[in-house]
């Protein structure tokens, strides 16, 4: 069980907070790390400290598994379950058969060397975090075809 410190949470700055955090590993790889969440999406209801771990995994992921000069983005938009915000690369993706247990303790796709070694153990953290939240997180492939969309929900403030 987490203890979590709920409070209305700034996604905006939250999401903000954690590209700065990883720009220069970015920089590092020649990888363009943006956010691109939309303008006036509403505060969640979080706790801010975890979101950042959430956030920072992710990208932290993303960046590990992208080739040098690939690209790494933060969107967001409003769900139906609250607001919605995917991490999305353009590196290797994530096979079909592998999205089932990658949530899973020390889960580590076969084959796939990133630029860093993981314990596998991020994964499992950020879907007990999304879930402790109320909220789901998933991988799917990225729309533009090239790489994955890890995507999770927190509900938003007033919500429920």
């Amino acid at each position: 069980a987490m203890d979590l410190q709920i409070v209305a949470l700034d996604v905006s700055a939250s999401v903000e907070e954690a590209v700065v955090a990883e720009r220069s590993l970015a920089e590092a790889k020649d990888i363009t790390l943006e956010n691109r969440l939309p303008a006036a999406l509403p505060f969640i209801m979080a706790d801010g400290e975890i979101m950042q771990r959430i956030l920072i995994n992710l990208l932290d992921n993303a960046l590990k598994f992208t080739p040098t000069g690939g690209q790494v983005w933060v969107d967001g938009r409003m769900g139906a379950e609250g607001v919605e915000l995917s991490v999305v690369d353009t590196g290797p993706g994530i096979p079909l058969e592998e999205r089932a247990r990658i949530f899973e303790k020390f889960t580590q796709i076969q084959g796939r060397v990133g630029s860093r070694r993981g314990s596998g153990l991020g994964l499992t953290f950020c879907k007990m975090a999304v879930g402790a939240h109320g909220g789901e997180i998933w991988v799917e492939d990225n729309h533009g075809g090239v790489g994955s969309c890890f995507s999770f929900t927190l509900p938003c403030e007033g919500a429920g």
